[in-house]
């Protein structure tokens, strides 16, 4: 029984880890694409563009 009691608490945790982890990736992504987006903005555009 405590075998099977120790199984789950590791998949709970893993689970709980791979949602923090994949949360903590999109967050990240949307903060460098907002960034991004601002730093563009800011700059003028290069000579080449035109």
């Amino acid at each position: 029984m405590a075998g099977v009691l120790i199984a789950q608490f590791d998949y709970v945790v893993m689970f709980r880890l791979m949602g923090g982890f994949l949360l903590a990736g999109s967050t990240a992504v949307w903060l460098w694409r907002l960034w991004d987006i601002r730093r563009r903005q800011s700059l003028p555009p290069p000579l080449s563009a035109q």
